[in-house]
């Protein structure tokens, strides 16, 4: 994979959506195994491009952080379009 090809797609996939499960996005994007994916969104968490919360049963689901999209996030997913 390119480098920042899966930044970018990550961007493209959560840009229309709300809260997401973690299989949900793994299958969306061809990530596997589908582990890999929850320690990637993680890191994505950790650097505030995305918010991290629990559905109504307790699973981990995640969106694009409202701050950072306003910040960099739009400006980010541009610049990695360009490349």
């Amino acid at each position: 994979m390119v480098f920042n090809e899966r930044k970018r797609q990550t961007f493209e996939f959560f840009a229309s959506r709300q809260w997401v499960r973690v299989p949900v996005y793994a299958v969306a994007v061809s990530m596997y195994p589908i582990r890999s994916s929850y320690r990637y969104l993680k890191k994505l968490h950790k650097y505030h491009y995305l918010s991290r919360g629990h559905d109504i049963t307790g699973r981990l689901v995640y969106r694009l952080s409202p701050s950072r999209l306003r910040k960099n996030g739009l400006r980010d997913l541009d610049s990695l379009q360009s490349q």
